[in-house]
């Protein structure tokens, strides 16, 4: 597994984006963010699945005219 696939436990994937561990537990039951559940009750996240919601949600600069 290389660094970008490494699993995220809630609290270091809610630091990464900016939220609280509950908002990251409501958005994984709303199935708006995607999750690993492993054994069946160990929950976490890929970061390089946390690095693609930042990069979609990224509104670019304009650009200015000089």
């Amino acid at each position: 597994m290389t660094n970008d696939e490494r699993l995220l436990t809630v609290q270091q994937a809610a630091e990464f984006l900016g939220l609280k561990p509950k908002t990251l537990y409501s958005l994984k039951a709303q199935r708006r963010i995607p999750y690993v559940k492993i054994l069946g009750n160990a929950l976490r996240f890929r970061l390089t699945d946390l690095q693609k919601i930042v990069d979609d949600c990224t509104i670019p600069a304009r650009e200015v005219e000089q």
